[in-house]
């Protein structure tokens, strides 16, 4: 099955963490970067959001971290079989 995501970019995930937080979604995974959160999975509810911050983003996509700091946000989508 295929499923689609939305990763969000920002200067620091802490504040949006505990915005999201506040409507019952709880922290799923979590990948610090530079003494700080820099990679987060959020789910509740049926629904799932990634956060990232722009440092990390730099490191783990540098042939599109510009695009990101542009756009603030990308899919991240999980396919079966891309191939077909």
């Amino acid at each position: 099955a295929m499923k689609v995501t939305a990763n969000l970019l920002m200067a620091e995930l802490e504040p949006s963490v505990a915005f999201w937080q506040r409507f019952g979604m709880e922290v799923t995974v979590s990948v610090p970067h530079g003494g700080r959160m820099g990679f987060a999975i959020l789910s509740g509810d049926g629904a799932e959001l990634m956060l990232q911050s722009h440092a990390s983003a730099d490191e783990d996509l540098p042939a599109v971290a510009a695009h990101c700091r542009e756009s603030k946000g990308v899919l991240f989508i999980e396919m079966p079989d891309f191939e077909k």
